[in-house]
C-alpha cells in the first residue's frame, strides 16, 4: 500500500460529519445551523489538507517536523472555530482574543468538548483552502501548530464574508 493510499484510508476512517452541528440546542453553537454548503466544503478541504501535511511531515522555519498522526474532526471544536471566524468578520477585528479578551480556551469551554483545548490558528482574507493552507504552512508558528503531536482533534471554521478562518485544536 502506498503512502497516498494509506492516507486516503486513514482520512476515510476519520471522515467527519461536516453537516452535523455541535450543540444544536445550545445558543452558543446555534449560529452554525444554516452554515452555507460552500463554506462547509472549504472547511472539509482544509481538514483534509491539515491531515495530509501531518501525514507527510513538514519543514517549519527551517526545522523538520516528522509525520504525526492525523487529527480527528471534532464538532465541538468546529463550533468554537466557526463562532470565532464569524465574530471576527462581523465585528471587524483579527486576533486570537475577542474585544472582551476571551481566547480560544474560553470559546471551547462554551461547547461540550470533553478534551483539553491546545491551540488555535487564524487567517484572514485568504481563499480557497489551498491558498490559506499554503500561507499557514509558510508561517513558522502556524506550521508548528499544525505539526504538533500534542493535538489529537481539530475543528475548522470558515466565514466566507471577508474570508476569515479559524482552526481550533484539542487533545482528547
Amino acid at each position: 500500500m502506498t503512502r497516498r493510499s494509506t492516507l486516503a484510508l486513514i482520512l476515510a476512517l476519520l471522515a467527519p460529519s461536516w453537516t452535523a452541528c455541535a450543540n444544536e440546542d445550545d445558543d452558543y453553537c446555534a449560529m452554525q445551523e444554516h452554515w452555507p454548503r460552500g463554506w462547509i466544503e472549504y472547511e472539509a478541504t482544509v481538514y483534509d489538507l491539515v491531515n495530509h501535511r501531518r501525514f507527510e511531515g513538514a519543514t517549519c522555519d527551517g526545522a523538520y517536523y516528522p509525520p504525526v498522526p492525523p487529527l480527528r474532526a471534532d464538532p465541538e471544536l468546529r463550533c468554537a472555530a466557526r463562532v470565532h471566524a464569524a465574530d471576527m468578520a462581523r465585528r471587524d477585528y483579527f486576533s486570537h482574543s475577542n474585544p472582551e479578551g476571551e481566547g480560544f480556551v474560553d470559546r471551547v469551554f462554551q461547547t461540550d468538548y470533553m478534551g483539553t483545548p491546545t491551540g488555535e490558528n487564524i487567517a484572514y482574507g485568504l481563499a480557497p483552502p489551498e491558498v490559506v493552507m499554503a500561507a499557514l504552512m509558510d508561517s513558522p508558528g502556524h506550521c508548528r501548530n499544525i505539526m504538533s503531536s500534542r493535538h489529537t482533534a481539530i475543528g475548522v471554521g470558515f466565514f466566507g464574508q471577508r474570508d476569515y478562518w479559524a482552526q481550533v485544536m484539542g487533545r482528547d
